[in-house]
Formats: structure tokens, sequence, C-alpha cells
């Protein structure tokens, strides 16, 4: 029998285990025992007749069995943990969209695959387990996430944080377009057509004339000296500020694959034609 203890004032940690097993295929019984005193016990029992030579496997296997279901928890809990911290502390709402997002970097922390170098800690987080588990069959959950785990928990919290800070950029991106669009639609065009020439240092704006359009800063800039301007801002504060119905981007495919492109197209969706050789293909 292996018994899984959980302190009395652990109570979050003891509810979320019994959910997190509810889901999993264990061989033989599991018993919880919520006794009155300072601790309340989960105790996996597989059926074992009497002792013959096969018995060390059967233990030693069933101990790897639950040492993996042990180490499982151990990671989605402490990332579910830091995940709620950092909602805690306002650093960022999670939605319902994001679960998708951070189950893979959970998964990646499990298996590994974050990066090159990157070590799965689903193995050695299990190996930990089986070797307390290989001395006593008593394992103290909270004990083990404390002083087993520090590095883990170090680890997760390095890697869910990138993962939200990833989340946070991508819907602030989402909000600043949804905002540029709603601009430019309750806009009346200034200027109807608008060409656009990009060079490698910065760009031009004609009209179906031919006349250069002239630059408008974003407010952020109006107040700095021109060497903090940023081409690619006074670009799209220009044609926000100009709101074409048409926009005819002379470019090649350096420009077409730049972060630039894509937001321009994302602000002017169905309003822009691409060119080669001064002919519109789209």
């Amino acid at each position: 029998m292996i018994n899984i203890i959980f302190e009395k004032s652990k109570t979050a940690l003891y509810q979320r285990f019994l959910r997190f097993i509810a889901y999993k295929k264990i061989r033989g019984r599991v018993i919880k025992n919520e006794s009155d005193y300072e601790t309340n016990t989960v105790s996996f029992l597989y059926k074992e007749h009497k002792i013959n030579p096969i018995k060390k496997i059967v233990s030693s296997r069933y101990i790897a069995d639950i040492s993996k279901i042990l180490a499982e928890f151990v990671i989605v809990y402490l990332c579910e943990a830091e995940i709620h911290r950092n909602n805690s502390a306002n650093k960022i709402q999670t939605k319902e969209s994001d679960k998708g997002v951070l189950k893979g970097v959970i998964q990646k922390i499990l298996y590994g695959g974050i990066n090159k170098s990157s070590k799965g800690w689903l193995g050695i987080i299990q190996k930990r387990i089986r070797e307390h588990l290989s001395h006593s069959h008593n394992f103290t959950l909270s004990a083990f996430i404390s002083f087993r785990a520090y590095d883990l928990r170090e680890h997760v919290a390095s890697v869910i944080n990138e993962a939200l800070a990833l989340l946070n950029a991508e819907r602030e991106y989402e909000e600043f377009i949804s905002v540029m669009q709603f601009l430019v639609e309750n806009s009346k065009p200034v200027i109807p057509c608008v060409h656009l020439y990009p060079h490698k240092e910065n760009f031009e704006l004609k009209d179906s004339n031919g006349n250069t359009i002239p630059y408008q800063k974003p407010q952020s800039l109006a107040l700095q000296d021109n060497k903090s301007e940023n081409s690619d801002d006074v670009l799209i504060s220009t044609l926000i500020a100009v709101s074409p119905k048409e926009i005819y981007i002379h470019a090649d495919n350096s420009f077409l694959t730049s972060d630039v492109f894509a937001i321009i197209n994302n602000i002017f969706p169905e309003r822009i034609s691409l060119c080669y050789d001064d002919k519109p293909i789209r």
C-alpha cells in the first residue's frame, strides 16, 4: 500500500489531487481516508497474493506507475499555481481561449520541447518520487513540492511567465489593431487612393496624381526629435490619417513578409493591392 499524505492545512492541494486522479486509470484500489486528525490520506492498494518470486517485480512496477501519476500531478499543479499567481497579481488575466496555449506549454514542460536543449521534467520528478517510495510507502506531497521540486518550481515560473508575456503581447496587438480599424472605418477618406513605395530606410507615399503625401507623425513622437523617429510608425500613422479606400503597394517580397506590412494588412483589410511593374495583381 502506498499512502499519499496531506496536511489538513493543504485542503486545496488534497481536493485538486482527488480531481486529478479521478481521470486516471489506476491499477488496484484507491482509498480515501479523511480523518479528524492532522492529515488526510489517499492510499493506492494493489492486490498481491502469496509471497512469490515475482512479487518484488510487481511491486516495483506499481511504484513506477504511481510515481508517474504523482510526477504528472506535481508538474500540472505547479503550472496551475503559477498561472493563478500571475492572475492574482493582475499581470495578465487568462481567458478561455488561452487554455489551449497554456496546455501546450504544460505538455512541453512534462515531455520537453521548450527549446532544442530542453528536457522533459516528467522523468526527472518521477525518478525522485520512485526513489522515495522504494524506501518508504508514505509520501507527503506538499513536503516533496517544497523541498524536492524547488528547481522545477523555478523552471515552471520562468516558462509560464514567458508564455503569459507572449499572450499579453498578442492581446495588446489585437487591441491595437481593433482600435486602428475602428478609427479607419469611422473616418472619411482624406485621400481616396494611395500608392506606397517602400525603400530600405524609409518610404514614399503618393496620391493617384503622383503627388507626394506629407508624413504624419504619431502623437507619441510629436514632441521627440527626429533621431527617435521610427519610419514604420510614421508610415502607419500617415495611412491612418489619410484613411484611403485603396492602397497600392509597390514592393518586393522582403517588404511583404515584414511586420509593418502585416500591421497595414490587418488595419486595412480588403483595401490593399500588390503591384509588380506598376500593375496591380490584387
